[in-house]
């Protein structure tokens, strides 16, 4: 047995508690915290009981522990169960008395631990190095044994405890080794659990893998294994675990900005979590009203539900001042700053970041300054908020050199560092780290008259998924690639930031003193006075939008065109639901007075020669067969890709009716024709995990998930997608949007034409018609889109339905 280890436990180590939070260990076999049947819960306390009287020698109840797990998985769908139990049934009795024993060493660890977070320790690096070892040599002493699991168990906590130490470590070379370790301890775990049929205990390494992925950098691994946790830990009914994972989740859609995101995580968390038992809850649900200008609405939430743990309380009483300052109310939160203080340990790095906050909120830029003068932040988290505030107040203070200075050390920071401190809605400056600081850096570049740097900056913080590797764009030959250039279009939490790039390589840019919610309600307003037909109102909000968010520069360039040429627009955050089309120059729509393209990011890559599409072989693929019951059936999909068929001269493959299957849809992603498809989309829980929206395509034999379709990489010319709301996932800062439309471009596709929202089947068939017959005359895919909307328009089809197609791309 690992013996205890002696020290001087005088100081309280709060950090040390934290961690036996995140690692409590989860003894082998099964919880039923989340079922409310009393049977259920009697049932899996004897099988519990009576697994542990068999590990402990007593072969007696080998009967017992065979017939309860099958009659578990019989009435109770727990068929995990007898996994479980047949690997300590196989085993000999010495085996398992053996596994009882190693299993109490790896338990004298974590006492070691817990007696540590309770009582203090005074070394405590060299206490977490000592106890890694011993923690690596258990495991491998015994991880070649019949009973392996407590060398799982030896792993697990070797993991949590490495992955503490990573994401406190300031040195980056050393920090991504940390992690290594990390990952392979959690792997190894992982793998010896499954073995073993563990599920319960397995919840542990798969949160770690999450927040390890998430750590490197790889979103989309990240969101796996926090999904997966959360599902598994349903199932099982560890509702610690499934609130750890979808916090981590959750942490992810808050960084992108992704507000509807999370809106339906937090929603989850409630169904087993009330705000009163659950602080993280309390927490996240006040963040978001704070993010969607709700700051009343906030303090409301923080104040019926007050938590009582201390660590807690310091947390509520930051986002209390926060939510007052949001709200107007500044002499509450000067109270509510003054409780903190009062309340936080000496000097607490959270005390001056709240303290700055408020004075920035009040525009008290000195204030700022002289809240962060001692400012001696412990970790690098905390010197990027603090750089970010000082920033902010030297570039409203009229010192944008300085400004970008700070805000330049406080990005390149970030870099190493944002994706590595996985806290949800704990910082006292939310959400403005992520984009907003861009946005005040750009302001910086902007005002020192250095928009190219501004324009750069802004794009090498585009969507990564897009581009999978950090080289910087040639932002020149993508300018250059259109009539029109390019404009940059990117909205923070307060304010926004414009650049367009004309063809020449020319670069202006304007601020924009409008926030995210400001401008996603603006947006919504356009959407639904499109959708309900009323033009008058829709053309007043989109001349609206055109003034506040594009460059004068470039107005006055379109003002001049008479031949609209094609132009690029780069939208980030809410902006990436916003129909282009309702933009207004002067009187006339934007596609008057240019041809508009939209990308969520610009692909490492430069734009390349286009494709001919007037002699491409077609993929003409949907109208699936399916229960009529669940989905609506699809008469004019079929008619759709026939009537298609014969622009196309020959030149096409049906895909339709029992035949357009998911094996059959896979196949036609990877083998790189042009594709159109014409199915329902739905949203499915089968879809939500991963950083895409959880939608899927409707096949004759079940659904293709977006996930599915960018991890088959898509390497398409033009993907024509007449499914409803296609092009639209939840507006997403950072990495886009997170579609249909999206998962065909970030795995490759150069075209993709989709829908914003459902339209009236008749207008979809003609546009399509005429944009395929324009791609036949030889017009590009953004060209003849323009010019299938004009020609609707003209005839006097609403504007509902000919606004709601967009080309993504660059043709």
């Amino acid at each position: 047995m690992i013996p205890g280890r002696a020290g001087d436990w005088a100081r309280r180590s709060r950090c040390l508690a934290v961690l036996l939070t995140v690692g409590l260990w989860n003894a082998p076999g099964l919880s039923s915290q989340e079922d409310p049947g009393h049977e259920l819960r009697q049932l899996l306390a004897e099988f519990n009981q009576s697994l542990q009287t068999l590990r402990a020698g007593n072969d007696a109840m080998r009967e017992q522990v065979r017939t309860t797990a099958a009659l578990l998985c019989e009435q109770y769908g727990r068929c995990d169960v007898p996994g479980l139990a047949r690997f300590y049934l196989d085993l000999p009795r010495e085996a398992r008395l053996l596994g009882a024993h190693n299993e109490e060493r790896v338990a004298a660890v974590r006492a070691i631990l817990r007696q540590a977070g309770q009582e203090g320790v005074g070394d405590w690096p060299s206490l977490r190095e000592d106890l890694i070892d011993q923690l690596d040599d258990l495991a491998r002493e015994v991880g070649g044994l019949r009973d392996f699991t407590p060398a799982a168990q030896a792993d697990a906590l070797r993991g949590t405890l490495l992955l503490g130490w990573a994401e406190a470590e300031p040195d980056t070379n050393r920090r991504k080794q940390l992690l290594k370790q990390t990952r392979t301890a959690a792997v190894q775990a992982l793998d010896r659990f499954e073995a073993a049929g563990q599920r319960t205990p397995a919840l542990e390494p798969r949160w770690i893998l999450g927040r390890v992925h998430r750590a490197l950098g790889e979103e989309q691994q990240a969101a796996e294994a926090f999904d997966r946790c959360a599902r598994t830990a349903q199932e099982v009914g560890q509702d610690l675990w499934r609130e750890k994972a979808l916090l981590g989740l959750i942490a992810m859609a808050r960084d992108r900005g992704e507000l509807r995101r999370v809106q339906e995580l937090i929603a989850k968390l409630a169904e087993f979590r009330t705000n009163a038992e659950s602080w993280p809850l309390t927490r996240e649900h006040a963040a978001l009203l704070l993010s969607q200008d709700l700051a009343k609405k906030s303090i409301q939430v923080l104040r019926q539900h007050e938590p009582s743990a201390a660590s807690h309380r310091i947390e509520w009483q930051a986002h209390l001042a926060l939510a007052h300052a949001r709200a107007g109310e500044h002499k509450a939160a000067a109270n509510a700053l003054k409780v903190l203080e009062q309340t936080a340990p000496a000097n607490a790095p959270v005390c001056a970041l709240t303290r700055a906050t408020l004075r920035l909120e009040e525009k008290d830029y000195a204030g700022v300054l002289a809240a962060l003068e001692d400012f001696a932040p412990a970790t690098a988290q905390a010197k990027v908020q603090g750089l970010a505030l000082k920033g902010a107040a030297l570039l409203h203070g009229g010192k944008p050199d300085l400004a970008a200075s700070n805000l330049e050390e406080a990005r390149q920071l970030a870099l190493e560092w944002s994706q590595t401190h996985l806290v949800s809605g704990g910082s006292v400056v939310g959400e403005w780290l992520g984009v907003q600081a861009l946005v005040w850096l750009a302001e910086a570049q902007l005002s020192l008259g250095a928009p190219q740097t501004a324009l750069a900056v802004m794009e090498s913080q585009g969507a990564v998924g897009l581009r999978n590797t950090s080289t910087e764009v040639d932002l020149a030959s993508w300018a250059a690639h259109f009539e029109q250039g390019l404009v940059s279009i990117t909205i923070g939490a307060d304010s926004g930031i414009a650049l367009a790039m004309d063809n020449a390589g020319n670069v202006e840019g304007q601020s924009i003193p409008l926030g995210r919610a400001t401008i996603w309600r603006a947006i919504s307003h356009l959407e639904q006075a499109a959708r309900n037909g009323e033009d008058a109102r829709a053309r007043d909000l989109g001349k609206e939008l055109s003034h506040a968010l594009l460059p004068e520069g470039l107005i006055k360039n379109l003002r001049a065109e008479s031949n609209p040429g094609r132009l690029l627009l780069i939208l980030h955050g809410p902006l990436e639901a916003l129909p282009v089309q309702l933009l207004v120059i002067e009187e006339d729509w934007l596609d008057q007075r240019a041809t508009p393209l939209v990308l969520p990011a610009l692909p490492a890559t430069k734009p390349g020669e286009r494709p001919p599409m007037n002699q491409a072989q077609w993929l003409l693929a949907g109208a699936p067969l399916f229960n009529q019951q669940l989905h609506p059936p699809l008469p004019e999909a079929e008619l759709e890709l026939r009537r298609i068929g014969k622009s196309l001269g020959g030149r096409q493959t049906f895909l339709t009716g029992s035949a357009f299957t998911q094996r059959a849809l896979i196949d036609a992603l990877d083998d790189g024709r042009p594709l159109h498809l014409a199915t329902h989309l739905i949203k499915t829980d089968a879809c939500a995990h991963g950083v895409l929206s959880p939608v899927g395509i409707l096949t004759s034999d079940g659904v293709i998930c977006a996930g599915q379709v960018y991890g088959h990489t898509p390497n398409l010319p033009l993907a024509v997608l007449n499914a409803c709301g296609t092009a639209r996932g939840a507006p997403v800062d950072g990495e886009g949007m997170m579609g249909l439309g999206r998962a065909f471009l970030a795995g490759g596709t150069r075209n993709v034409l989709a829908t914003l929202w459902p339209i009236e089947d008749q207008a979809a068939r003609r546009i399509l018609e005429s944009f395929h017959e324009d791609l036949q005359a030889g017009f590009r895919p953004s060209e003849a889109l323009a010019r299938a909307q004009r020609e609707l328009r003209g005839e006097g089809v609403g504007i509902g339905d000919w606004a709601a197609f967009r080309l993504s791309g660059r043709d």
